[in-house]
């Protein structure tokens, strides 16, 4: 959106296609670095809008979390993996048939392993999801925190679902 007279066309093809897709997330390219055009691209709809420099890993973790909080207003609200569920809208963790309560970081760390099961997560996008990055933390917080899950989850289960990658992360699902 570097060029002005290309901005008046793009934000009304916004607009027309806002009206048109009510429930569909937008994200937005943006290399002017105009604070101006990114107040009124929020003011079209657009959901999203990255900025240069272009950072991949917090685009992907960003992207997710639109298209998630897009899934749970259209009534996704209900996120599974084999005998687990998490009901997102009220908070509520199953294992079989036992309820399962957690802190407020263990569910975002859930809800994060749970949106991309079977996926190994490195420790910085655990950060960027489930802490600010600005935060200071001490080394081990993530894993005292999975730690912390991994016993509420797993505990007393045949089948574990939180598994350490070494030097690299977290994975939810089936053993590596």
């Amino acid at each position: 959106m570097k060029n002005r007279r290309h901005n008046g066309c793009c934000i009304s093809l916004i607009k027309n296609l806002r009206t048109l897709y009510t429930k569909t997330p937008f994200a937005v390219f943006d290399d002017s670095g105009d604070p101006e055009i990114q107040n009124i691209l929020a003011r079209c709809g657009v959901d999203i809008c990255f900025q240069k420099p272009f950072i991949f890993s917090e685009i992907s973790i960003a992207l997710k979390r639109v298209i998630y909080q897009a899934g749970k207003s259209n009534g996704s609200k209900l996120l599974q993996y084999a005998d687990l569920t998490f009901d997102v809208a009220n908070r509520a963790v199953r294992r079989q048939d036992k309820s399962i309560r957690l802190r407020n970081k263990e569910y975002a760390l859930l809800e994060l392993l749970l949106i991309n099961q079977e996926k190994i997560l490195p420790r910085d996008m655990i950060i960027d999801y489930v802490w600010d990055r600005n935060q200071r933390m001490l080394s081990n917080t993530i894993d005292v925190h999975i730690g912390l899950l991994r016993k509420k989850i797993d505990r007393g289960y045949k089948r574990k679902l939180i598994h350490t990658i070494h030097c690299v992360g977290y994975k939810f699902g089936e053993k590596p």
